[in-house]
């Protein structure tokens, strides 16, 4: 059984590594003017922070 930090953490780690593929990004920057870059990067750097334990 997880406890819900490790579930947290878990979380986190998947949707960072879901928003910085690179293929992804670049149909973001085409497609959507950059949408992941103004709003969900800086969400994905807070997670990252807080998975590393800043």
């Amino acid at each position: 059984n997880f406890t819900t930090q490790q579930i947290t953490k878990l979380f986190h780690k998947a949707y960072i590594s879901f928003y910085l593929r690179p293929l992804y990004l670049i149909k973001d920057l085409i497609s959507r003017k950059g949408f992941i870059f103004r709003r969900a990067i800086p969400r994905v750097i807070k997670m990252a922070r807080s998975v590393i334990g800043r």
